[in-house]
């Protein structure tokens, strides 16, 4: 790896993994978010509207990286 600045082993996260990543976060964090347990809570506490709130974002982030996504891999079709 001679002059790439990457250490035997090393190498650069590319955009796909870093969107596997960020897909799996948000999906674990919305059946979280989901879960009974956490709904009771929220609902005790008072927190429920932001939770719905939160619910909601993250699953609007979910929506955004999945339409990036559709767009790459078409943008990729059309440029091969």
């Amino acid at each position: 790896m001679a002059g790439s600045g990457l250490q035997p082993g090393e190498h650069v996260v590319g955009g796909n993994e870093i969107e596997v990543v960020a897909t799996s976060l948000l999906t674990f964090l919305s059946n979280q978010l989901a879960s009974e347990a956490l709904s009771e809570f929220a609902l005790l506490t008072g927190a429920d509207k932001e939770l719905k709130k939160l619910e909601k974002t993250l699953s609007t982030i979910q929506d955004v990286l999945e339409d990036a996504e559709s767009r790459q891999v078409k943008d990729r079709a059309l440029t091969s």
